[in-house]
């Protein structure tokens, strides 16, 4: 599980914030669209690795299934390709079974 430590300014004490949404976690990406590829390397550290999709394609998507039940508090969304498209639209829906 990668877990990093950070400040907040909501609280002067530092917290761990664990990524569940990792391979180390045990997380499986469950469906993704038909064209979109490397869907593995959303769920790794590695910033060279990526997903890509074409463009003209409508509905982009990814379902990732988690290893436990958590209480989401915080996604964080990473984008570290210097010229490629950014996410117009980014929703998150959650079901405790899938598919739902």
């Amino acid at each position: 599980v990668a877990e990093s430590t950070e400040a907040t300014e909501d609280s002067p004490k530092n917290r761990v914030v664990v990524d569940y949404a990792s391979k180390a976690a045990g997380e499986l990406v469950l469906e993704k669209s038909p064209n979109l590829k490397g869907t593995s390397n959303l769920l790794n550290n590695d910033n060279d690795k990526y997903a890509i999709a074409p463009c003209d394609e409508e509905r982009k998507y990814v379902v990732i299934g988690l290893s436990e039940d958590i209480l989401v508090k915080q996604i964080v969304l990473a984008n570290y390709e210097r010229y490629s498209s950014h996410p117009k639209e980014f929703q998150v829906l959650g079901s405790q079974t899938y598919p739902d």
